[in-house]
């Protein structure tokens, strides 16, 4: 007689011996790198705005009414060969709008994810600025310059987005903050001496709707003389502090093109300006 004490081990020890092995899943990029990843290439390589693609757990959701025939098969193929993409699919547009009943007011479409920390941003960076919050390196080569020459630039930020929401009219809104360090060193020198550093910091709002963004903050800067330059020059050194506070307005162009302008000022500053120059703050 057997027991089912017995028929217990003996059930579960076939039942593991004759499932398959599952392999480990492989681990995926962080969508909002991936989603920066696939835009640039978007730009870059195939002219297209950065915002037709969407990534969601590696899945990048392409818009297919911003595709070409012509080149929808090379975009699909060249982004699904990006490091950490699961698949790539294509959203076609709806042949028709959906019927609104007279006085409903039409659904929200929301061109980017919602939420907490979301993935992209609504005012897309000016990659021409140098004091844009961003990680570079640069060489610059001074001419007629006594005290310069030969310049090392590097900066050290990021842009992030900590919620979004849809707002009225199908556009979206955005907030979240930016920081960064800006730096300065003298590379002709033996200990490629530092000459000044820049640290930035703000608080920023953004909006969105189609092809206009705005973009308002409120930030902090101070900047400061390096160590060795203050050795070698015996300058008298001063706390340099500002905020202020600024709008810039976007509007993007067929072909990638963008026209954009703004303006700013400043609420507070150290040291204040006076009738005979600056003056230290008590």
């Amino acid at each position: 007689m057997i027991t089912t004490r017995r028929l217990l081990p003996l059930g579960l020890g076939m039942m593991l011996w004759g499932a398959p092995a599952v392999a480990p899943a492989a681990p995926q990029a962080e969508d909002p790198y991936l989603a920066g990843y696939a835009g640039a290439v978007l730009e870059r390589e195939f002219k297209l705005d950065r915002r037709a693609v969407t990534v969601q757990n590696g899945v990048l959701t392409l818009d297919g009414a911003q595709l070409k025939e012509a080149d929808r098969a090379a975009v699909v193929t060249t982004l699904s060969n990006l490091p950490g993409v699961v698949r790539v699919e294509v959203r076609e547009a709806a042949s028709r709008a959906p019927a609104v009943a007279p006085g409903a007011a039409p659904a929200a479409v929301s061109t980017l994810p919602t939420g907490l920390l979301p993935a992209g941003h609504l005012f897309q960076p000016f990659l021409a600025d140098p004091r844009w919050p961003h990680f570079s390196a640069a060489y610059r080569y001074y001419l007629d310059n006594r005290d310069l020459s030969h310049v090392g630039a590097v900066s050290f930020g990021e842009t992030i987005p900590l919620f979004r929401g849809n707002a009225f009219a199908d556009s979206q809104w955005e907030a979240g903050i930016q920081a960064g360090v800006f730096a300065l060193f003298q590379m002709d020198a033996p200990s490629k001496d530092l000459l000044n550093a820049d640290y930035f910091a703000s608080l920023f709002g953004t909006w969105r709707r189609g092809p206009f963004s705005a973009l308002g903050r409120i930030f902090h800067q101070s900047s400061h003389l390096g160590d060795e330059l203050l050795v070698r020059t015996r300058l008298e050194r001063i706390n340099l502090t500002y905020e202020s506070l600024d709008l810039k307005l976007s509007y993007d162009l067929p072909w990638g093109l963008r026209v954009y302008g703004g303006g700013g000022t400043c609420s507070t500053r150290s040291p204040r300006a006076s009738s005979r120059g600056l003056r230290r703050e008590a």
